[in-house]
């Protein structure tokens, strides 16, 4: 499985970092995709946001256990294994 910046697209966090944010711009200087986290001492995720502004999606999760959850319904989106590693994302659709 591949690493959080891989899947969601941002720029990978090096050192003791409790938070961070990030924005994708187009050419243009307009919005397409934005990040933010915030993060436990041992380095997780605890509340990860994404937001698709191009299509118009987005997702809130948070860590729960083995698994990130849906912050609305808290529905199981991310398994995890070992020290808070993707082991799994379901299958889209």
């Amino acid at each position: 499985m591949a690493s959080f910046s891989n899947e969601f697209e941002f720029d990978p966090l090096r050192g003791p970092v409790k938070d961070f944010s990030q924005t994708l711009l187009d050419e243009h200087d307009v919005v397409v995709k934005k990040v933010s986290a915030q993060l436990s001492r041992e380095g997780c995720f605890d509340l990860l946001t994404l937001e698709d502004v191009e299509n118009k999606t987005g997702a809130t999760l948070l860590l729960d256990a083995n698994y990130y959850v849906d912050g609305r319904t808290h529905e199981k989106r991310l398994r995890l294994q070992g020290k808070c590693q993707l082991a799994e994302m379901p299958a889209a659709g």
